[in-house]
């Protein structure tokens, strides 16, 4: 019976053990990170996606990754720049290069802000192109283009294809689009400036862009106007 108890004990001791362990492993994870949508701090924000990438990151040390792997998961799917620590950002990254070699697809977005000054609602719509290019030695695929409001729409142009034009739910399921390496496309972004989520004063909008690049799998353009009468 004594030898029951004690084992019992020592089982919930090593249990203890573990939990805070693994509590410790995830603060310490966290305090690298950002949430790249909202850009609150990372360990108190509860937004939807700074939810999705904590129950992604529980799931990984749950299946036993260390801490280096869970960063570079987390690169893969929420992009380098979700790592706030600069030092482990460029091992994070020179790792990804090593694993995804010299022929990666590799997409190029310059610049990512933009600010168009003033603008008249009554201009009707507001109209933004954006050049892209795969710099990479692989076909480069796009797979996402996602709005933040609904007043606004992207698109990719690619030569003589034109996708259909994407707001706040994203692209359909399955839709992507491919260009070759050293090959160019356009996003064409606008904006309802009639659309009620539209106000006078300073409007910010982003739009979202997901491809097959290891380091930049998700990319975000920004642009902001004064609305003015």
């Amino acid at each position: 019976m004594i030898r029951k108890i004690k084992i019992t004990i020592f089982m919930l001791l090593i249990a203890f053990f573990n939990i805070t362990a693994f509590a410790g492993t995830k603060e310490d994870i966290y305090s690298k990170l950002k949430c790249c949508n909202c850009g609150k701090p990372f360990t108190p924000c509860v937004c939807v996606h700074a939810k999705e990438i904590k129950g992604y990151i529980d799931a990984l040390l749950e299946v036993g990754l260390g801490k280096e792997e869970v960063f570079v998961k987390i690169a893969k799917k929420y992009t380098l720049d979700t790592i706030i620590d600069t030092a482990l950002r460029e091992t994070v990254e020179k790792k990804i290069i090593t694993e995804a070699g010299e022929n990666r697809p590799q997409i190029f977005i310059k610049p990512l802000s933009y600010n168009l000054g003033k603008i008249s609602k009554r201009r009707g719509k507001l109209k933004l192109k954006v050049k892209l290019q795969n710099k990479g030695k692989e076909v480069l695929k796009i797979t996402d283009l996602k709005t933040t409001c609904a007043c606004t729409t992207i698109k990719l142009k690619i030569k003589r294809y034109a996708s259909p034009a994407f707001s706040t739910e994203g692209a359909t399921p399955g839709w992507e689009a491919s260009i070759k390496p050293g090959g160019k496309g356009t996003l064409i972004i606008v904006t309802d400036l009639s659309h009620a989520h539209v106000h006078l004063g300073q409007m910010l909008r982003t739009v979202e862009i997901k491809s097959n690049d290891p380091l930049r799998s998700l990319i975000k353009v920004e642009f902001e106007a004064e609305i003015v009468k």
